[in-house]
């Protein structure tokens, strides 16, 4: 995934799998899309994906290059914090103690042991 390039980004996400991956990935992390059926699921996830991808294929396609270069330094700084805390998260996931509460660190719970 381009992450650093607005138009090689936008363009990831109008080639479809990027929009699907991207519409996934959000989506997985809303309670309310949990409560859906499997079959509403996958149909919420392919209609999202169309409009994302048509919508970046949009936006590639109508706006001007000059807008885009002058988007592209602000997107660049979401893009690094977006992967930096994708990559937070995915280290937090091995850490024991990520799945200690506050309300057990107050009460002097000690953190379950290590997998």
């Amino acid at each position: 995934m381009p992450y650093g390039n607005l138009v090689s980004f936008l363009g990831w996400l109008a080639g479809g799998a990027g929009a699907m991956v991207a519409v996934a990935f959000l989506a997985e992390r809303i309670p309310w899309f949990q409560k859906k059926s499997s079959q509403t699921k996958g149909l919420i996830i392919l209609g999202a994906s169309l409009v994302v991808g048509l919508g970046s294929y949009a936006v590639v396609t109508f706006v001007t290059p000059a807008v885009l270069a002058a988007i592209q330094p602000f997107f660049q700084v979401a893009a690094i914090i977006v992967v930096g805390w994708l990559a937070s998260q995915w280290g937090h996931s091995f850490d024991p103690l990520t799945t200690t509460t506050a309300a057990q660190l107050v009460a002097g719970t000690p953190p379950p042991a290590a997998k």
